[in-house]
């Protein structure tokens, strides 16, 4: 049996994009505001590394039978500047966003998916996510160095992952 090469893994969120879903939290603690340089409703698909990991590790353990290719896509989770905001203000109660768009970074969010299909992923290997937005962005200010947090009101109590899935698949479809 040919060896497989582990999956490629396109993760749409380049440091670029990256840092300024970070820096939303950074302004929220330091400010408590924040000027987003995107649309309110540019969708940009994201994976917490951690998910990114262990879904790899499931590759690379799932029955060689099942895979019908070496490539698959990760989709992870796929969220709006609007819905992450709206997870960091249950975190961060009183934190407001305005949108002031950069006309560069906007037109490359623009040319890339809303959403990465990892249809065969799923059905070739049992791919699943635990990861939500709200899941990811407790997970974010979780990490953050308690030196930014003191003194902050954070409502760090934790919503059952099913109750977020649902709310999520209810309100945006792809």
């Amino acid at each position: 049996m040919p060896l497989m090469a582990p999956p490629t893994i396109l993760l749409v969120g380049i440091f670029l994009f990256l840092i300024t879903f970070l820096e939303i939290f950074f302004h929220a603690l330091e400010t408590g505001h924040y000027k987003c340089w995107l649309g309110p409703k540019q969708a940009l698909p994201m994976i917490y590394i951690d998910e990114c990991i262990d879904l790899t590790v499931k590759y690379l353990k799932a029955p060689q039978q099942n895979l019908k290719r070496s490539v698959y896509n990760l989709g992870g989770v796929s969220f709006t500047p609007e819905e992450l905001v709206a997870e960091v203000q249950k975190l961060i109660p009183g934190f407001t966003v305005e949108y002031e768009l950069c006309e560069t970074r906007s037109k490359i969010a623009d040319s890339w998916p809303q959403k990465l299909d990892d249809r065969l992923a799923q059905q070739e290997w049992g791919l699943s996510y635990n990861v939500s937005t709200y899941e990811l962005a407790h997970k974010i200010l979780e990490n953050i160095e308690p030196k930014y947090k003191e003194g902050k009101v954070l409502n760090m109590e934790r919503t059952p992952l099913k109750a977020q899935l649902s709310a999520v698949s209810a309100t945006r479809q792809f």
